[in-house]
């Protein structure tokens, strides 16, 4: 099997605080009665790993040097310039251990067939490797300008907003190996450990868990509630059991020092005056 972001199958439960977790369900009528009107325009359910312009979310994405498959999440943009705009997704994807501060991040990833600098989409601005003291796997990557993109998830529109994560509620995610799936959330402010690469395992916090199918390639897949709010972002998850985990999307937008862009509004293009990062690298702590 070709390398995927992420990590599939290699995780602990360190601690469970104020929630139960209960077995995933194995009836989701409910969880997709609640999601119908979103999906139910939704044709191509994947796998979305090829060239698409304009770029969206749910579609392969990776670093122009590794041969690792990831998934665009969303767009984002600086807190201080609504003009600067970024991809977001996990570490493992789009910023890889010898990553530096301007490197081309492509659309599709290398292993789907991408090249430099025929699909380069954006440059790696900055991220957060997962390690103890960080708990998270997240970076954010530049777009090119000009550029075709729609702020948009695949099938599903632009995001609405973000929002507190309950147990129970209904969710999916677009994937760029497994398309869309559905299910509900488990439970929330969970602290897992996984293995990330070859490294002792990472303890991450306050994570949210959810009945959602998922496989490896889908890391940085955006958890979206039945009015189309952010909940999370996919970093792991377990094939068999059927259960998958994310990071929760304020933190993760917080720690970057960005916003999510949402609505129909957000759909311009980017201006011609916008600077190209630095050459330097950036390992946010």
């Amino acid at each position: 099997m070709p390398p995927m972001s992420g990590t599939w199958g290699r995780f602990t439960l360190a601690s469970l605080v104020g929630q139960f977790f209960p077995p995933p369900s194995k009836d989701l009528t409910a969880a997709t009665s609640a999601l119908l009107s979103l999906v139910q325009e939704f044709r191509v359910l994947g796998p979305f790993n090829r060239k698409i312009r304009p770029i969206r979310g749910g579609w392969s994405i990776g670093h122009y040097q590794t041969e690792v498959a990831g998934t665009l999440g969303c767009f984002v943009h600086d807190k201080d310039d609504a003009q600067k705009m970024y991809l977001l997704s996990t570490a493992d994807a789009i910023a890889p251990g010898s990553a530096k501060k301007g490197d081309a991040i492509l659309q599709p990833g290398k292993i789907d067939g991408g090249s430099y600098p025929e699909h380069s989409v954006a440059k790696l601005e900055r991220w957060i490797r997962p390690t103890e003291e960080t708990g998270t796997s997240a970076g954010i990557a530049l777009l090119n300008d000009p550029l075709e993109f729609k702020p948009e998830i695949e099938g599903l529109g632009p995001l609405t907003g973000t929002a507190d994560v309950r147990p129970g509620i209904a969710v999916l995610k677009v994937g760029r190996t497994s398309g869309l799936t559905v299910g509900k959330v488990l439970a929330v402010n969970l602290d897992i450990k996984v293995e990330v690469g070859e490294n002792a395992p990472v303890l991450f916090h306050q994570v949210i868990s959810a009945s959602v199918p998922t496989k490896g390639g889908d890391a940085g897949a955006i958890l979206v509630d039945a009015k189309r709010r952010a909940l999370g972002m996919l970093f792991a998850g377990n094939e068999t059991k059927g259960i998958s985990f994310y990071l929760p999307i304020t933190r993760v937008l917080e720690r970057l020092g960005v916003l999510l862009v949402t609505g129909p509004d957000s759909r311009n293009a980017l201006k011609s005056s916008q600077s190209p990062p630095e050459e330097a690298s950036s390992d946010l702590c």
